[in-house]
């Protein structure tokens, strides 16, 4: 649990979104090392191009049941 919630911590500071919007995320919401995200607050979607440790992350995490942290 705790390399969970160390890789939630990572991802977020990669993409630069709030946790309560990385809570969302949905494998078909990432397509093309992009993911498209629908910000809470904002109420607007955002494409955010996904780094390699961003794409690794999400890879190891796909075990877990939706979302993908």
């Amino acid at each position: 649990m705790k390399d969970l919630i160390e890789l939630e911590f990572v991802y977020q500071c990669l993409t630069d979104i709030r946790y309560s919007d990385i809570q969302n995320i949905k494998h078909p919401d990432v397509e093309d090392a992009t993911w498209k995200v629908r910000k809470k607050k904002a109420r607007q979607i955002l494409e955010i191009p996904l780094s390699n440790l961003a794409l690794f992350i999400l890879a190891k995490n796909k075990e877990y049941p939706q979302p993908y942290l």
